[in-house]
């Protein structure tokens, strides 16, 4: 079976899908830390698969530098 990628580029979107597409797919695949803002309310709080609990934008930043970090090779 082909894994043929969905073309996605004219789906409307609504803005809590499309919150969720930016935090997997901008975010996270492109380390695009600059939407945090705008994603999250200043103080969120946050549990990390590796199991942190976070809260606020800086720590959230930095559980994303070091997840990425570590699998960077």
């Amino acid at each position: 079976m082909d894994d043929i990628p969905l073309d996605l580029s004219r789906v409307p979107w609504s803005s809590r899908k499309e919150a969720v597409r930016a935090f997997y797919k901008e975010l996270w695949d492109k380390v695009d830390v600059s939407l945090v803002p705008r994603l999250f309310h200043p103080d969120f709080t946050f549990r990390g698969s590796l199991g942190p609990r976070l809260t606020g934008h800086d720590e959230f930043i930095g559980y994303v530098h070091l997840v990425m970090g570590a699998l960077d090779h």
